[in-house]
């Protein structure tokens, strides 16, 4: 069965919180491979719901990372089995319908969406769009909402969603990092958690598997375009030898950003059911969305993603190729810029 063809509706967080009390059954889909936002986000938003007494189901196709289990004191992501006659399906934190997991699954059991998103290249998939590419993190735009609703958030929802600010701002370190951001920060702290034990848990503890697994991903650093591009992979192989899973290459593509010169950095990994998965990171002046989104992805100017079909040395040759066109075309604009012709590199 498929879903009807409604008009869409453009939201703010205010409206957003009427269809949630307008309604009683949800089902909380994110993308696959879940982040900190992802996760921050469904957990969060469940739990509030399931305390206003609605029915409610936050759904991962992909098992939960290792490092956010700390936070499954409220809920925790459930198989698509699970679920009992939904009304609206909320997608958080995903730019595109092809990019939530467990959609597939569960879309024949209810014909509206919620799309609650801060990525500027969304879609607009959703019977309902609420996107604030201004918002530091999805879990912001959670928290308005929450907010809406008259809610006190619990420590535990607090912290969910204070890990999704800390990990999509770096640990508020990236561009996205606003005063609004911090305010809200701080106002999650103040409900009870501990935030130095939440960025302990998710930014030091790491397993073993995910150590050993990071030691041979940084023997493959290489750099390119005269140190302006650093590359780092991922192989299948590598994975076995360290007994790693993939959420054990979080936070990964970060290394490949912290060598100086370098405007963009790539981490290639290789999937267990075929293709690379790439994530790219760039300074402020360096659009990697726009490359992301030649290879189906998507994402911010400063953090993206895609999936390339073919082979690692593929995806390093197409994708790397697409990275230089770029800085050459940024290098042209300066040029034309300054009154001048500055070259390629």
């Amino acid at each position: 069965m498929t879903c009807p063809v409604k008009a869409v509706t453009v939201l703010e967080a205010k409206e957003v919180a009427r269809v949630l009390e307008d309604h009683d059954g949800f089902v909380i889909l994110s993308h696959r491979e879940p982040d900190g936002d992802s996760v921050g986000s469904q957990l969060a938003l469940c739990s509030v719901l399931r305390r206003l007494g609605k029915r409610a189901w936050a759904v991962g196709e992909d098992p939960m990372p290792a490092i956010y289990r700390f936070l499954e004191g409220s809920v925790r992501l459930e198989l698509p089995s699970a679920v009992s006659d939904p009304q609206v399906f909320v997608v958080v934190d995903a730019s595109n319908i092809g990019r939530v997991g467990g959609l597939e699954a569960l879309k024949s059991c209810a014909a509206d969406i919620l799309n609650i998103d801060h990525h500027g290249s969304n879609t607009g998939f959703g019977r309902w769009d609420y996107v604030d590419p201004e918002a530091s993190a999805c879990s912001e735009q959670v928290y308005w909402i929450v907010q809406e609703l008259g809610v006190d958030l619990t420590d535990e929802e607090a912290a969910c969603l204070y890990v999704g600010l800390l990990t999509d701002t770096g640990a508020f370190r990236f561009p996205n990092t606003t005063s609004r951001c911090m305010k809200i920060a701080a106002d999650l702290v103040d409900r009870g958690f501990s935030a130095a034990e939440v960025a302990r848990k998710v930014f030091w503890e790491k397993t073993l598997e995910s150590t050993r697994l990071l030691g041979l991903a940084l023997s493959t650093l290489e750099v390119r375009c005269n140190g302006q591009i650093a590359i780092m992979h991922v192989s299948r192989e590598m994975s076995r030898e360290a007994r790693a899973t993939s959420s054990d290459s979080d936070g990964f593509p970060l290394y490949t950003k912290v060598i100086a010169g370098v405007k963009v950095g790539l981490l290639f990994r290789e999937q267990d059911d075929g293709g690379v998965r790439v994530s790219l990171r760039s300074d402020s002046g360096v659009n990697v969305e726009k490359v992301a989104r030649v290879f189906g992805g998507g994402g911010h100017p400063t953090s993206a993603g895609c999936v390339s079909p073919g082979t690692l040395e593929n995806a390093k040759k197409d994708v790397v190729g697409e990275v230089e066109r770029l800085l050459e075309r940024e290098v042209r604009q300066l040029g034309k810029g300054n009154g001048r012709d500055s070259g390629s590199r």
